[in-house]
């Protein structure tokens, strides 16, 4: 089934109907590094039902609005949930469906790009929600 996506001040939009969001309890903001506690925007998107946490950081620069697009039949538009910080569908393009082999459950590994690419220790293994 094809769907129109689009990207209005840093609004996604699914066939015409924004997507709900709310604000996330600044408090959460406390397990950010140190750079990104009085930069980042933390919310709840719900989308179609599936609410999960993005974080956007106005400060950088990014792609927050985008004209729509028709995703065709069997692809996918991908965004990342640090959407001001996710190289995704916004420069690369739809993912075919064939592509996609399973469901990530779990990081691997993080390493911190804003400091040196220093390990997050503490995210190795972390359970992905």
């Amino acid at each position: 089934m094809e769907r129109l996506v689009e990207m209005r001040k840093n609004v996604l939009f699914i066939d015409g109907r924004p997507v709900s969001y709310t604000q996330i309890d600044s408090r959460y903001t406390e397990d950010l590094p140190a750079k990104l506690k009085d930069r980042a925007v933390l919310a709840t998107e719900n989308l179609d039902g599936h609410a999960h946490a993005i974080m956007s950081i106005p400060s950088i620069r990014a792609a927050r609005d985008f004209a729509p697009v028709t995703v065709p039949a069997n692809s996918y538009f991908v965004m990342g949930d640090n959407r001001d910080n996710s190289k995704d569908s916004r420069y690369f393009g739809f993912v075919d469906r064939d592509v996609i082999i399973g469901k990530a459950k779990r990081v691997l590994v993080s390493l911190d790009i804003g400091d040196k690419y220093q390990p997050r220790l503490n995210r190795f293994l972390a359970p992905l929600d």
